[in-house]
């Protein structure tokens, strides 16, 4: 089966938050199943975080590839490069200058 996970549950899966369900986990962890996150989760992440919303312990483009290969096994199957990142910066840069 494809997943394709929300922003929220991509960060709890990935910190252990006990706010993620047991199934949810379960049918993540499952290596029959491949585990997608969007770009769109990406560019969220990076606006939250520019903004104050969402702590984290190093900058997303530092943190979240961290994470993906920490949990390589689970997100294996999520596609996206470290030039994306140099995109998202720079529509992040250009999307806050109005806050």
């Amino acid at each position: 089966m494809d997943i394709l996970l929300d922003t929220h549950v991509f960060l709890w899966m990935i910190t252990l938050d006990d706010r993620i369900p047991d199934s949810f986990v379960e049918v993540i962890r499952d290596p029959e199943n491949s585990v997608f996150l969007s770009t769109a989760s990406l560019w969220e992440i990076i606006i939250k975080y520019r903004l104050g919303r969402l702590p984290l312990p190093e900058s997303p483009a530092t943190y979240v590839p961290r994470q993906r290969q920490l949990h390589r096994r689970v997100f294996r199957s999520t596609r996206w490069g470290c030039g994306l990142w140099n995109h998202f910066r720079c529509c992040t840069e250009i999307h806050l200058i109005g806050y």
